[in-house]
């Protein structure tokens, strides 16, 4: 049996959700104004794994079970149904039933990620050898040599000539790199002046304040003349 406290409470709407119901209990208050605690209603969206409530029904219910944001209690057995018998309706779950497929939900859910994880390491493993294959062919060229000196005689590939790697490609596309950085290089703007924006301004403040200055000491001197 679980520890969890156990509530009683009626189905006041089934049927609009998905294996989810809305139950009226009686939650208990303290009113301090009479200093007295009373009982008003409350609702609560109580889980039914098997669709097996109705409206009116009078259910046993325990917290404890999150389905949801919203949903976290389910009901253990019905005390009193409304309308259709018990017998005619599908059995309320067990805690070990729910547990059990609760078990094998997770189990399935695991599964499914270590496949998907399989298959993304196989595609990455794909891609990396196309991509290994496609640069080899890229730099890579194989040339037949005839009777001078590095040819590798007939072990060298099936047709009987050897092979050697041609390495001017690489060193081609080296090349054409440098030249292309080099072009972005010259297409850069020219360096900026360490002159400020401002310096006109600035010169121009520095030359009305001399002047006002200037003009200051000759109203001296004449006042004092």
């Amino acid at each position: 049996m679980s520890a969890l406290p156990t509530y009683h409470g009626v189905v006041v709407s089934a049927g609009r959700m998905m294996k989810t119901v809305k139950v009226r209990i009686a939650k208990s208050a303290y009113n301090s104004h009479i200093r007295k605690r009373t009982t008003r209603p409350h609702h609560l969206l109580v889980h039914d794994p098997h669709s097996s409530l109705h409206t009116g029904d009078v259910i046993a219910l325990q917290p404890g079970w999150r389905v949801s944001k919203t949903v976290h209690h389910v009901v253990t057995r019905i005390i009193a149904p409304w309308g259709k018998p018990i017998e005619e309706r599908p059995p309320v779950p067990t805690e070990e039933e729910r547990l059990e497929v609760r078990e094998e939900k997770r189990a399935r859910k695991l599964k499914r990620r270590e496949e998907r994880g399989q298959n993304l390491e196989h595609k990455a493993e794909v891609g990396m050898n196309a991509e290994v294959n496609g640069l080899g062919e890229d730099i890579r060229t194989e040339v037949p040599l005839d009777g001078s000196s590095g040819q590798l005689g007939e072990g060298g590939a099936e047709g009987g000539e050897g092979t050697v790697r041609n390495t001017g490609a690489l060193e081609e596309a080296l090349l054409l790199d440098s030249a292309e950085l080099g072009g972005k290089i010259a297409e850069l703007p020219p360096e900026r002046s360490e002159v400020p924006k401002d310096a006109p301004k600035l010169e121009g403040e520095a030359k009305n304040a001399a002047s006002k200055k200037a003009g200051k000491v000759d109203s001296w001197r004449n006042w004092l003349g």
